[in-house]
């Protein structure tokens, strides 16, 4: 594997990308938004280059590893990256928001502004491709990511809720709805079904009041929601089983804690495991397709049930998560918030959902949202 571009001497090859994102940090959403990205982008442009902003290196499609080198997330180097390539892409995520903790928002955003006027000063076309924008809460966020949309030749967003915020600023002709990318993931033969006689229940939750308050005690109460839901389905259930996936491996702001401590808090413990990060995440949507059904907090974990055809109940524990459900047509019923989880009201959103699952499918196919997410590469090959 090549290591980064030793520097500004290089001729810039006609058909190179720097790949901006939250890469090589053990997210199951991000290694498969990139995996996807690389996967069509090498359908479109089989000559490409491609550096990968990545502390690490990430699991990708075996033809392509001679094609693809590494940039560590340090200044020089990320400038260097961008020098030497003819495209500055803004890979997936929920990079361009304000939610949460303001400061950080902030300081991602002006980032961001920076490397794109960069790239824009050193004539690089610039793509946004499968992002989701905001929440955006604050008149400064709105007037960064504005600017940054400005600068960008064009703009591929997952969702209504995104697309709006093009239409509100008028730039609507620099942008396309399309849909998340890592939609086009089942193309690998990942929908391996349970031949298990039990019903499987697939979980993910994640840490959201410690990543985005410092409020530790409300994921546990949240913690202690889900456990009394749990164990009474359990306990009325003998054939059904819980699997708890970790969507965020053991790293910054992950998921193990917080589903360990559930898989610990159910009182029926040979029916209920842990499904551990994969870095392939063609293996963790095929062992989602082992579930009968799924309660999805992390984003990706609820497009990886829709690819799977399950019946969803998503917590929507960022405004993302709501925004999917709406994009595929799922039922109000079908997405509850944190506040009522910890409210205590989990439990009848839970008892509808396992009582008639039929309910809780999107009415949007898999064929028109895979239609979708190619929309991202027409949009590429136009600004060659």
């Amino acid at each position: 594997m090549r290591e980064n571009m030793v520097g500004p001497s290089n001729k810039t090859s006609p058909n190179s990308y720097f790949i901006f994102g939250y890469f090589g940090r053990k997210n199951v959403g991000d290694d498969a938004m990139l995996y996807s990205i690389l996967q069509e982008l090498f359908r479109l442009d089989p000559g490409a280059f491609i550096s990968i902003l990545s502390p690490n290196s990430v699991v990708i499609p075996d033809t392509q590893q001679k094609y693809v080198t590494y940039v560590k997330p340090k200044i020089l180097a990320v400038l260097r990256g961008i020098w030497n390539t003819s495209f500055f892409v803004l890979g997936g995520g929920t990079h361009l928001s304000d939610y949460g903790n303001i400061a950080n928002a902030f300081k991602v955003n002006i980032l961001l502004l920076s490397l794109i006027t960069y790239s824009k000063v050193l004539r690089k076309r610039v793509l946004i491709i499968s992002n989701g924008f905001g929440p955006l809460e604050t008149v400064l966020g709105k007037i960064i990511v504005k600017r940054i949309c400005k600068l960008s030749d064009r703009i591929c967003v997952r969702d209504q809720t995104s697309y709006k915020y093009l239409i509100d600023w008028k730039l609507q002709h620099k942008g396309r709805l399309t849909f998340d990318i890592s939609v086009l993931l089942d193309m690998f033969n990942c929908t391996e079904k349970n031949d298990s006689k039990n019903s499987i229940l697939g979980i993910s939750v994640t840490p959201v009041h410690e990543i985005y308050y410092d409020n530790k005690d409300k994921d546990n109460a949240l913690v202690t929601k889900l456990r009394n839901t749990l164990n009474d389905w359990l306990s009325k259930n003998s054939n059904a089983e819980v699997w708890l996936f970790t969507f965020h491996g053991k790293s910054h702001d992950d998921d193990t804690w917080i589903t360990e401590s559930l898989r610990r808090s159910i009182t029926s413990p040979s029916r209920v495991k842990i499904i551990p990060y994969s870095q392939d995440p063609r293996v963790v949507l095929s062992t989602v397709g082992k579930c009968n059904a799924f309660v999805g907090m992390k984003y990706h974990s609820c497009v990886f049930a829709y690819i799977n055809q399950l019946p969803l109940l998503i917590i929507d524990y960022h405004p993302k998560c709501r925004s999917f459900g709406k994009e595929i047509g799922l039922p109000d019923k079908a997405i509850t918030s944190l506040h009522e989880v910890i409210e205590g009201n989990f439990a009848q959103y839970f008892d509808s959902f396992i009582t008639d699952p039929r309910e809780y499918r999107g009415n949007l196919s898999l064929e028109d949202a895979k239609k979708r997410a190619k929309l991202v590469y027409e949009d590429i090959s136009c600004v060659y």
